[in-house]
This record gives C-alpha cells, sequence and structure tokens, in this order.
C-alpha cells in the first residue's frame, strides 16, 4: 500500500471517534480479565501497567503526536504489554489483545509502511513472549490468530482513514469548485453588465450617425416656417420642400441605421473589400468621383479594429453627404504600416459646412473618438489647407506593453 497524501495532517489520518471508543472499551476490558492472571507479586505493578498504557492511549487520541514522539510512544506501549504478558503466568494471551489496539492505532499515526514495520515488531515481540510462557510450539501455534489479528486490524484501520481522507479531501475540493462556480457567476453577470453599457454607448453612435444631422436640420426648417410671416409664400414653400426632403432623408437614415445595427460588412469580409463596397454605394447614391486606395501590405485585423476604421469610413462620407454642398472630388485611404493602420476620409474644395457643427465636435467624431481612445489609438479631424476636410483615425497594431 502506498502512504496517505502528505498533504494531510495526522489529525486527518485518524480515525473518527467511534474507533478511538472502541479502543477505549478494549483497554478497560483487558485490564479487568488480564489483572486477576497476574503474578500476586506484581499485581500492584502490574495495575499500575494497565493504567500508564490507557493514560498513554487516551492521551495520543487527544493531543497529536509528532511522528519522533509517536515512535517513542508505541515504543514505551510495546514494553508495557511485553511485561504484562510475562507477569501473566496464568493467561499471557490476555494482554496481547492490547496490539489490537496499537495495530490499529499506529496505521492511523503513520505512513502505511511504518506502520507495517510495527506491527512487524509487535508480532516479533509477541511471538517471543508466547514462546516463552507457552513453550515450543505451542507459543508459536498460540502466535498465528493474533499475528493475523494485528495485520487484519492495521489494514482495516488504514483503509478507513484513507477513506476518511478522501471525504475530506473530496468535500473540500467540492467547496474550492462551489467558489470558483460563484467567482464565474460573478464575473459573468460583470461581463453581462458591461456588455449592456458597451452596447448602449454603441446604440448612441448608431443612432447619431443616422438620425441625429436629418432632424436637426429639420427642427430648424420647421422652426423657420413656424417664423415666416404668411405672405413670404415663396420661402415658406422653400422651407417646406427642404423639411420633407429632410423627412424623407430622415426615414432612409433610420433604414440604414437599422442596418447598422446588424453585422457589418466586415464581419464577413476583410476590411479593404467591405470599404470598397461601401465607397461604391456612396459614390453611386452621390454621383461624386470617389478613390479608394490600400496603401501598404495587407494584414488580418483584430474585429474591434476593423469595426472602428470602417465606421470612420461611414462617418467621414455620411458628413460628406450631408454638409459639402458641393465637392470636386472624395478620397478614403486604409494605410497599413508594420505597428499602426489608419483610415483617412478626405474631400477636395470647395466644400460648405454652414449647417454643420464644428470640426471635431460633432456626436459622430465624439463616438469615433470615444472608439480610438478605447483601442489606444487616435483621431484627428480637421481641414485641409486647401480648404477641405481630412478624417484620419489611427490605431495601433499592438499595445504599448508589447512594442516595448
Amino acid at each position: 500500500m502506498t502512504d496517505l497524501p502528505p498533504t494531510l495532517s495526522p489529525q486527518e489520518h485518524q480515525a473518527d471517534w467511534l474507533t478511538n471508543l472502541l479502543a477505549i472499551f478494549t483497554w478497560i476490558g483487558v485490564a479487568l480479565m488480564g489483572w486477576p492472571h497476574l503474578s500476586p507479586d506484581r499485581q500492584g505493578i502490574g495495575l499500575a501497567l494497565f493504567l500508564l498504557f490507557g493514560l498513554l492511549l487516551m492521551g495520543s487520541l487527544v493531543v497529536p503526536l509528532h511522528r519522533r514522539v509517536t515512535h517513542l510512544y508505541l515504543a514505551a506501549q510495546t514494553l508495557v504489554v511485553v511485561f504484562l504478558m510475562l507477569s501473566s503466568p496464568g493467561n499471557w494471551q490476555i494482554p496481547a489483545i492490547l496490539f489490537f489496539v496499537l495495530s490499529s492505532e499506529v496505521m492511523a499515526l503513520l505512513p502505511s509502511r511504518q506502520g507495517y514495520l510495527w506491527i512487524a515488531l509487535f508480532t516479533l515481540a509477541s511471538g517471543l513472549a508466547f514462546i516463552r510462557m507457552g513453550g515450543w510450539p505451542d507459543g508459536l501455534l498460540a502466535l498465528l490468530p493474533f499475528a493475523g489479528g494485528y495485520f487484519f486490524f492495521g489494514a482495516f484501520t488504514y483503509a478507513w482513514a484513507a477513506a476518511d481522507a478522501a471525504r475530506q479531501q473530496s468535500q473540500h475540493l467540492l467547496a474550492e469548485l462551489q467558489k470558483a462556480h460563484q467567482q464565474l457567476r460573478n464575473y459573468a453577470d460583470r461581463v453581462e453588465a458591461l456588455t449592456i453599457a458597451q452596447e448602449r454607448t454603441r446604440l448612441a453612435r448608431e443612432l447619431h450617425d443616422s438620425l441625429g444631422h436629418a432632424l436637426t436640420a429639420l427642427d430648424v426648417q420647421v422652426e423657420l416656417l413656424v417664423r415666416l410671416p404668411p405672405q413670404q409664400t415663396e420661402a415658406r414653400q422653400q422651407a417646406a420642400d427642404r423639411a420633407r426632403s429632410l423627412v424623407k432623408q430622415a426615414l432612409s437614415d433610420l433604414r440604414q441605421g437599422i442596418q447598422a445595427l446588424r453585422p457589418t460588412a466586415v464581419d464577413s469580409f476583410s476590411l479593404p473589400e467591405a470599404g470598397a463596397a461601401l465607397v461604391a454605394e456612396f459614390s453611386a447614391d452621390t454621383h461624386l468621383p470617389i478613390a479608394w486606395q490600400v496603401v501598404g501590405s495587407e494584414s488580418p485585423l483584430p474585429p474591434a479594429l476593423a469595426l472602428a476604421l470602417y465606421r470612420t469610413a461611414q462617418e467621414g462620407l455620411t458628413n460628406i453627404q450631408r454638409h459639402a454642398a458641393t465637392t470636386t472630388s472624395v478620397r478614403v485611404q486604409v494605410i497599413y504600416q508594420p505597428h499602426e493602420v489608419s483610415m483617412r476620409v478626405e474631400n477636395a474644395p470647395p466644400v460648405e459646412l454652414s449647417d454643420s457643427p464644428k470640426p471635431g465636435s460633432g456626436y459622430g467624431l465624439l463616438g469615433l473618438r470615444e472608439r480610438a481612445e478605447a483601442l489606444g489609438g487616435s483621431l484627428e479631424a480637421a481641414p485641409t489647407p486647401g480648404g477641405g476636410f481630412r478624417l484620419t483615425l489611427r490605431l495601433p497594431l499592438s499595445t504599448p506593453t508589447d512594442s516595448t
């Protein structure tokens, strides 16, 4: 047999209280049976030895013993039992029953190999005493059932203690698993809350991109209709036509916004493919000359980076479509570099931004800037020296800790 797990303490190796109680009752029974068979001149010493055995036994059951102290304890108990056998000429087999108790106890206190060595020593000590008291070969024959009983009690106690240790270990593992399961549930709840918050932010960005500008312009036209005098029929008609056009645009933007909430093109295609499709759609809707360029060596991008770059192209083209009264050309570039990837949307003059917010201050640009900061990048939105406008998103391909 192998030793008990070294991580368990001696207290965990000991059998339960029932085994200890049986050991005490066995000691009491042996003392009551064996004391009358002691030599008359040794009954006083014999009684003291029975009491000493009991005190040592109960002490070992109450106070955990160090390994070295355990060996001294077993040696002392062995000497006590041997002396009691030699002092009982009438029935020298009765004190030998105490070795059953010690055989059980030694397997609870020591590793199995040391325990079986001690049981072998108990058998040898009993054999010498039996042969001395009973002669040859009667003493040896009387030893056989006792030797079998010693090893049986030791093996039984070892199995019992191992099963109890395994049970305690299983309970400990179960408690740890329950604790880990609860921690995973807590983490899952946090992830769910964070995901909901991120999705709300995403919805806010998409609603702005699809409806914000159109509804703001519509509000201006409705306010103008309210303030214009009835006699200015032509101006009122123009404002009404403009409001009707904005309503149609808002409905169109709403449909586009719903589509934006669905998986984007970059979920199914690479960024260059999705960008080319977006540019082609924009050119077909606006009839503006637009150039789509992929600069550098294309490489696969993490989904979060690809989506941010794609949204930048969407926002830039949407702003051009809404705020540029006349534009000679538009250029959209995705630029791959060793440690960085960029999306650039630029329109050439002349440009009219009369109803747009200041460059870089719109909510859509704010959403893009939040995306950029979350990914460790930067967003630039400003007029070009020639009178046009340029929107650039730069994202690192590795975190700062990775590049150092």
